[in-house]
């Protein structure tokens, strides 16, 4: 079994300080510690709530549109860190389950082929590069994010003028003073580093997800068009003709039933984790269109300076990223399930008998829609199509906002 996790890597188990800082299965334990990880669940979750109060007491008393747009792009960022940390551990049990399901389905119908090893090798590798590759853009975004405008005012104003904290938060005590700057860059710097954090952890597990299924979705398509290999693997010696055909269509007919078992594993994996998977494809869907068009404002403004063009690119750029992850996932399962499909039509049915003919109409029920990674509201579905209506959504926030402050 080690060597099955080597090559089916769960970025939930491996991800032990994203856990952490996600609040994810550490109420588990004696009861001391059960006490203690609550506690800290609930400093976490009053944390990011007094952020969200502040963006939005500032968001309202402001007369300032460019502050009150950054403000609230900041606190929608809250509520998805916020809402995911709420999903996962709402949906544990079942991530868990659909976990050791994928391992079964695995250990069961494709450990013993080293092309099918590859395959999901091959995913780990994709997946550990695209990861760190995300984890680098939240955490320059993040740290530019919270330096470059105190940089900024060091370096070109004067020391009595007044300083402004990176986020345009309300603060109960004066922010201008050493003290009072200090710890509240103190307080933006944790809530920062739990965007930066949660933001990552989101990344690893919706990828780890749907990378899993897409492997087995292409083990499965494989084995399918491999049938005939398959089936002549466990042929045996038979002298007499007529029993040597009955003994392969048998044969054909048990791999086709192996086929059938492993597609609704898939089916009950996809399952177990459509209404996490749906719930984060739905707030970024949704919140990414309001954020993307509220930086592209922000980054368009007239008095916008160079430090504040590169934070908020920065920015755009880990959000753009994330949203064509959460959609090119999506589209590349759904190629690979739609090929089952395509994969049975062609076998030459016509030459079998009545059990394999059976054990194709039934897998060809079962195919006709290929799996595709939509929300339980609004039908929103993982794809490019969807990403395409992201940005032009976030272009037309955008215009909007451009209108307002010219109006």
């Amino acid at each position: 079994m080690a060597d099955l996790d080597d090559i089916i890597v769960d970025e939930r188990k491996t991800r032990k300080f994203l856990r952490l800082v996600c609040c994810l299965r550490y109420t588990q334990g004696k009861n001391s510690i059960s006490t203690f990880n609550l506690l800290y669940i609930i400093s976490v979750y009053t944390l990011l709530l007094i952020v969200v109060v502040q963006g939005v007491v500032l968001a309202y008393s402001t007369d300032d549109i460019v502050q009150k747009v950054e403000s609230i792009h900041y606190v929608l960022t809250i509520i998805i860190v916020i809402s995911y940390m709420s999903n996962e551990l709402y949906n544990n049990s079942n991530l868990d389950q659909a976990w050791k399901l994928i391992n079964l389905a695995y250990n069961e119908f494709s450990k013993d082929r080293d092309e099918n090893r590859q395959i999901h090798v091959e995913i780990n590798v994709s997946s550990v590069k695209t990861n760190k590759l995300f984890c680098f853009l939240m955490s320059s975004s993040c740290v530019g994010y919270l330096l470059f405008a105190p940089m900024r005012q060091l370096f070109t104003e004067e020391d009595s003028s007044a300083r402004k904290l990176p986020v345009p938060l309300y603060m109960p005590f004066d922010t201008s003073d050493n003290f009072g700057f200090s710890l509240g860059m103190a307080w933006e710097a944790i809530s920062l580093f739990y965007i930066c954090g949660v933001s990552t952890s989101i990344h690893q597990s919706f990828r780890g997800i749907m990378g899993r299924l897409r492997g087995e979705l292409k083990l499965l398509n494989n084995s399918i068009k491999g049938i005939h290999v398959r089936a002549e693997k466990y042929q045996g010696k038979v002298d007499d003709t007529e029993k040597l055909e009955a003994h392969f269509q048998f044969l054909v007919y048990k791999c086709l039933r192996e086929d059938i078992v492993h597609h609704q594993m898939l089916l009950e994996y996809y399952s177990l984790t459509k209404i996490y998977l749906g719930t984060i494809l739905l707030l970024f869907i949704f919140l990414s269109s309001i954020i993307l068009g509220a930086v592209g404002f922000l980054i368009t403004k007239p008095n916008s300076n160079t430090e504040d063009i590169i934070k908020f690119l920065a920015i755009v750029t880990a959000e753009l990223f994330f949203v064509y992850q959460l959609c090119w996932e999506g589209e590349r399962v759904a190629e690979e399930s739609g090929q089952i499909f395509n994969n049975l039509f062609n076998i030459p049915w016509n030459a079998y008998d009545r059990n394999v003919k059976g054990c194709i109409r039934i897998m060809l029920c079962g195919t006709i829609k290929p799996i595709r990674l939509k929300t339980s509201i609004f039908n929103v579905e993982a794809s490019l199509e969807t990403y395409n209506w992201v940005i032009t959504t976030a272009f037309q926030y955008f215009n909007l906002l451009r209108n307002i402050k010219s109006g």
